[in-house]
């Protein structure tokens, strides 16, 4: 019987997959980061590198969005893979100052190789105006994903509480698919 157990265990372990994290291809937004004259373009994002990186607390690692600039109500990143994905979960790091920066909700959205937009998963924050004196500056949200549907592309959507957004980092986790046929296009 025990044996039976242990080799029930073994074959079920076998059929489980680790997420592995997913590289990115490029990824690009259509938001005017923060241009301050005294940070000399510490808080933009010209090369569309700094989000994936692998840098999530560096100073000068951060892409700072400002509400003034960007009236949009949802502010989306569009990130592209080199081979279709099913998604696991994904990591947003960000940082948040005394006052003003403050996240809703973020909704993930997959787009398959032929243009159809699926749900994939959201996460509601709810941060008040003012961050409390126990939460860091630098925090991260996870998002799980509800549906395993390969996707090519995953639009990342921020709702914000606040005149602010600062982002550090953005992680993909999950599966690759083998023998994907997602093109290598760098179009959104």
């Amino acid at each position: 019987m025990k044996t039976t157990c242990l080799f029930a265990l073994l074959a079920l372990a076998g059929t489980l997959t680790a997420a592995e994290k997913l590289p990115v291809l490029n990824y690009t937004f259509t938001l005017k980061p923060l241009k301050e004259s005294n940070t000399a373009g510490a808080f933009e994002d010209p090369g569309f590198r700094k989000l994936t990186d692998g840098r999530l607390k560096v100073e000068g690692g951060k892409v700072f969005f400002r509400y003034r600039d960007n009236r949009e109500k949802q502010w989306p990143i569009h990130f592209n893979f080199k081979t279709e994905v099913k998604l696991s979960e994904a990591k947003i790091h960000y940082y948040r100052e005394k006052n003003s920066f403050g996240i809703k909700d973020i909704r993930l959205v997959g787009i398959q190789s032929d243009g159809k937009r699926i749900p994939l998963g959201s996460v509601t924050l709810n941060q008040p105006y003012r961050r409390p004196d126990s939460d860091p500056p630098y925090m991260c949200a996870v998002v799980k994903s509800e549906d395993d549907t390969p996707v090519k592309s995953i639009d990342v959507i921020f709702t914000r509480t606040g005149g602010y957004l600062a982002l550090t980092e953005i992680e993909f986790f999950g599966e690759a698919v083998k023998n994907s046929k997602a093109a290598e296009s760098t179009t959104p």
